[in-house]
């Protein structure tokens, strides 16, 4: 297995907890890492610590998104760069059928779409859905050389 180490300089996410759709923010800010001029192939690290899933009736789903853009504001030419969604089994798309557990995921990504549109920005947008969800998590950056 491949070590991906935790730079906080490229860190999301210390021991978050959210139980609402948000951009991962720190300080009441977004979280928005310039990675460019230039390509970059990385991978998002996300340890999942704790989620909720086991609760039929809440139907908790979390979908992780990297969001790149050429904008330093995010406020335009947003594109998703890698996507994770983790939930109870019964809700998850794509015709999973087992709840989700913690662990470490690892999602490759480059900031570059269409083979020609560069994303020199990043940031990480979580979107909940249930009636009691909650999940904790780490989430970094490691580029791959």
């Amino acid at each position: 297995n491949k070590h991906y180490n935790f730079d906080r300089n490229l860190a999301f996410a210390e021991d978050l907890t959210l139980t609402a759709t948000a951009n991962v923010q720190f300080a009441a800010a977004d979280v928005i890492y310039q990675i460019g001029p230039g390509r970059m192939d990385a991978m998002l690290v996300i340890n999942i610590t704790a989620v909720t899933v086991a609760d039929q009736a809440a139907d908790p789903l979390y979908d992780f998104y990297l969001q790149g853009s050429d904008v330093a504001a995010m406020s335009s030419g947003v594109h998703i760069l890698a996507h994770l969604q983790v939930g109870w089994g019964a809700v998850l798309l794509g015709g999973a059928t087992v709840n989700s557990v913690v662990g470490r995921y690892e999602l490759p990504f480059q900031n570059v779409v269409a083979g020609s549109i560069l994303l020199d920005y990043v940031r990480m947008r979580v979107v909940i859905a249930g009636t009691t969800p909650s999940v904790t998590f780490d989430a970094w950056i490691c580029p791959i050389s």
